[in-house]
């Protein structure tokens, strides 16, 4: 059990749960901070609503949130790439991998 206790602006904010995700921007770089225990579908589930709502609250306008929405997808997209050209997936995903290279 994961016990988090948050305080912004004289508010406080407190619950416990099996797995907490934080994520602690600053103006350079991001932290995460991913403590518990849970599974991987619950994670993709939890980010995969997550993201977009973060995006939003962040947002200034409609047109600015989309943008950033386009930005995390070609992130995400830049880094299965890699994870395809590093290879030990699986022996089928490797071989296409090499084919579509030639």
């Amino acid at each position: 059990m994961v016990k988090v206790r948050i305080e912004y602006k004289g508010q406080v904010r407190e619950f416990e749960k099996d797995a907490v995700i934080a994520f602690f921007p600053d103006k350079e770089s991001a932290r995460m901070i991913f403590t518990g225990e849970t599974s991987l579908k619950r994670v993709t589930g939890t980010l995969s609503a997550g993201i977009p709502r973060i995006l939003e609250l962040a947002s200034e306008s409609r047109t600015e949130y989309i943008d950033a929405m386009v930005e995390v997808y070609k992130r995400f997209e830049e880094k299965i790439k890699e994870e395809l050209k590093a290879g030990g997936i699986n022996p089928l995903v490797d071989a296409l991998v090499k084919i579509k290279k030639l």
